[in-house]
């Protein structure tokens, strides 16, 4: 990332709408090999859609050791985010903005009422 934040908790990972670029994803720091049984899928991901809900826990200015993660090489000026207790959840369509913003409470209880929350 290029920016951090003070807030820490969960967050609904969203899919952006426009698709990944090829070009992209070969400049990951990621073996081509490990990828390609996945290319098909990345391509295909539901974009505009929300698909985890993830725990942000820290953030610090990124450190070298910290590529393989980021999948992006270390260069000044970039955080690394740490994420975990990484939940899936069944695809919605969310109106997507750059940075973190409030999802309405109406799609979130519609996705509990479809998980029978």
């Amino acid at each position: 990332r290029t920016w951090a934040t003070k807030y820490r908790g969960p967050i609904l990972i969203c899919a952006g709408k426009s698709p990944i670029r090829v070009s992209d994803m070969l400049s990951l720091l990621v073996p081509i090999d490990i990828l390609k049984p996945s290319i098909s899928k990345i391509m295909n991901a539901n974009r505009g859609m929300a698909v985890a809900i993830v725990e942000l826990y820290a953030i610090y200015p990124m450190r070298r050791a910290d590529e393989p993660g980021a999948c992006v090489p270390c260069k000044p000026g970039l955080y690394s985010w740490f994420l975990k207790s990484i939940r899936r959840v069944a695809p919605f369509e969310v109106k997507g903005k750059l940075g973190l913003f409030d999802v309405p409470s109406r799609l979130l209880n519609d996705q509990a009422r479809r998980l029978g929350l």
